[in-house]
């Protein structure tokens, strides 16, 4: 499944950001279960999986890893992965537009707008009734991977 029908099939989805409402909002979009530990349940469609995360009884996130690259120990600075997931991050971000049409934001951490509740360097954002859909550019430490990620998360009450 490219991107875009990702991007379709999650924008298509009546959130309703309990551990019940995911799971059938999934279900009803054909995400199978998959498994869980702790707070993350883990679902399935063709060669995609999407985990979800709660905190107590509301899931503040659903996301879906479409690049992951670890970093080579041994290169101090990463710029190559840094520009290769830049690259990716607006690639992503120009792909969605057909589909999602204008972003809200498209910056970077510490600009004005970025979504506060996200831990990323780069985000996009589409603000929908149920969700809010973001594709980010994510590097949390040294010894963690480059990730990007299509993320859903509930509407924010300022948007």
């Amino acid at each position: 499944m490219d991107v875009t029908e990702l991007l379709r099939r999650l924008a298509e989805i009546e959130w309703t950001w309990t551990p019940d409402g995911v799971r059938s909002a999934l279900a009803g979009a054909g995400w199978a279960p998959a498994g869980a530990a702790g707070s993350r349940c883990t679902y399935r469609l063709g060669d995609r999986s999407l985990d979800t995360y709660a905190d107590g009884d509301r899931v503040v996130r659903a996301e879906v890893t479409l690049a992951a690259s670890w970093p080579d120990p041994d290169d101090e600075y990463q710029d190559d992965l840094i520009d290769e997931y830049y690259r990716l991050w607006e690639e992503a971000a120009e792909a969605a537009e057909p589909v999602l049409g204008k972003p809200s934001f498209n910056d970077g951490f510490g600009n004005d707008g970025f979504p506060s509740d996200q831990n990323a360097g780069w985000a996009t954002v589409w603000p929908r009734d149920t969700a809010r859909i973001m594709i980010t550019q994510v590097h949390e430490g040294k010894e963690l991977p480059f990730r990007l990620l299509v993320v859903c998360a509930p509407p924010c009450p300022r948007e």
